[in-house]
């Protein structure tokens, strides 16, 4: 029957994307594990999937979307601090390098994982800036003592 088809394939998607948001790698793409009552064969049933398929597609994009917005500022930071952002990427989860062509890990540990790791590389870059102010000012102070001009 065609809604069955439908049903199936609406609930193997919901799993799947569910899995997905979870961040559990290991999703089985069998559709025929998935289990069909007649209640899950009404047109308002079908719907009812339907949205909250539509409710974990923007949940999805929006995950990922963060997760590009924190690799970019991993990026950012790692270029101004001389540090291999790749490396650092992978550390935190290889699915979030493109080089390994696997679907990024978007689960909330992932997510706070990369906040971390962007909040760390700020405080060193802040961190290193404060360092560069202090030489900075000793060395003027050393020219002063010297009665060397800054030429």
């Amino acid at each position: 029957d065609e809604r069955v088809k439908q049903v199936r394939s609406v609930k193997a998607e919901i799993q799947k994307i569910s899995a997905e948001i979870a961040g559990r790698s290991t999703y089985e793409d069998s559709s025929t594990n998935i289990t069909i009552d007649d209640n899950d064969l009404s047109i308002k049933k079908l719907e009812e999937y339907q949205n909250e398929l539509h409710r974990l597609h923007d949940e999805k994009n929006e995950r990922l979307q963060k997760v590009d917005i924190y690799i970019c500022a991993i990026r950012d930071i790692s270029a101004t601090l001389e540090t291999e952002a790749s490396m650092i990427i992978t550390k935190i989860h290889p699915s979030l390098n493109d080089l390994y062509g696997i679907s990024k890990n978007i689960s909330d540990d992932i997510l706070k994982k990369l906040n971390a790791t962007v909040v760390s590389m700020e405080e060193e870059k802040k961190r290193r800036l404060q360092m560069i102010h202090h030489l900075g000012r000793e060395l003027t102070n050393l020219w002063n003592l010297m009665d060397a001009s800054y030429e």
